[in-house]
């Protein structure tokens, strides 16, 4: 059995994780509450209607009656579980930062005499970094066959976040974020 089996969606999982706790990161319960039941409500919907697809489609391609039960899973590799529980471990770390920096925002924000209006680019400078250097890491690595073990990026992160901590500018403290999100990612 995999993670697959054991649990049916787990990018859903996440995305659930994510709605609940960003709200909650700023302390909006009431938010994190409503959205989480919209959004219960919207996944029940929308896995139904995927099964229903999946279920259609393995019956074309295998010509099985739509109603038949599923045969014996497969045994996965242990591997499958470490990846598993890696790509989990990490997705934690991504929240764990996101609520970090929303908890301090206030604090770094009256310390760097920013405004108000501009204290979510410090965040949304490393989620958007992030998000553009992970397709780019796994297209790098799949062309240049690199080795993610020799990779710098693991001293280079610790150098951004030292830069954040001495950043002394609203621009300083973005640009040093940017850093940390490509180099977060790879």
């Amino acid at each position: 059995m995999g993670p697959i089996d054991t649990l049916r969606h787990p990018n859903y999982a996440v995305v659930v994780g994510e709605i609940a706790s960003l709200p909650l990161a700023f302390g909006e319960i009431r938010v994190a509450v409503v959205f989480s039941i919209l959004n219960a409500g919207m996944l029940a919907w929308r896995i139904s209607a995927e099964e229903k697809a999946l279920l259609a489609r393995r019956s074309l391609l295998t010509g099985a009656d739509l109603k038949a039960p599923r045969g014996p899973q497969a045994t996965v590799s242990p591997h499958i579980w470490v990846g598993f529980l890696a790509m989990c471990v990490g997705m934690f770390m991504a929240i764990l930062d996101i609520q970090i920096v929303a908890s301090s925002l206030t604090n770094r924000g009256n310390a760097l005499k920013i405004a108000p209006n501009q204290l979510s680019w410090i965040q949304t400078s490393y989620l958007i970094a992030e998000i553009v250097a992970i397709p780019l890491t796994g297209c790098l690595r799949a062309h240049c066959r690199c080795d993610s073990s020799s990779s710098p990026q693991r001293s280079e992160f610790s150098l951004a976040s030292l830069a954040c901590a001495a950043s002394v500018s609203e621009t300083t403290l973005i640009a040093a974020r940017i850093v940390q999100g490509f180099c977060g990612a790879c």
